[in-house]
């Protein structure tokens, strides 16, 4: 009776493990997706205030720290693989690196300031203290 439970956490962790591969996956492919509808956006005037991929790395950094940085990193890489057969490469290559590693560093001193300055859980009812 004692290896029963061993089997269910074996189980649980199998499933935990696909149910986060199938989220990487799919946080790859939106992010692909969202580049390319930015890049519609932004056609007539070559600038886009609604660069939703930033957001998206924003979002996924904000809530599972570094151990998530590889994913906009992989994302952005996948993106611009257009911009890899040419001569400018180590260029595209740092532009996929350096915007993740910057919301990294954005996100957790974001963290690390609201672990300071908040006194209990966030009420989405009161105002005062949602908005920042």
């Amino acid at each position: 009776m004692t290896e029963l439970p061993i089997i269910k956490n074996a189980q649980i962790s199998n499933a935990l493990r696909s149910r986060n591969a199938i989220l990487a996956v799919a946080y790859i492919g939106v992010w692909v997706a969202l580049g390319h509808v930015a890049a519609l956006l932004s056609l007539k005037s070559s600038v886009s205030l609604w660069y939703l991929p930033a957001g998206l790395t924003f979002a996924i950094l904000r809530k599972w720290g570094p151990r998530a940085l590889p994913l906009p990193i992989v994302a952005s890489l996948l993106a611009g693989l257009s911009l890899w057969s040419g001569p400018h490469w180590p260029y595209a290559l740092l532009a996929s690196v350096i915007p993740p590693l910057g919301y990294l560093v954005a996100t957790q001193l974001l963290r690390r300031w609201m672990v300071k300055h908040q006194q209990k859980k966030w009420n989405f009812n009161d105002p005062q203290r949602v908005a920042l």
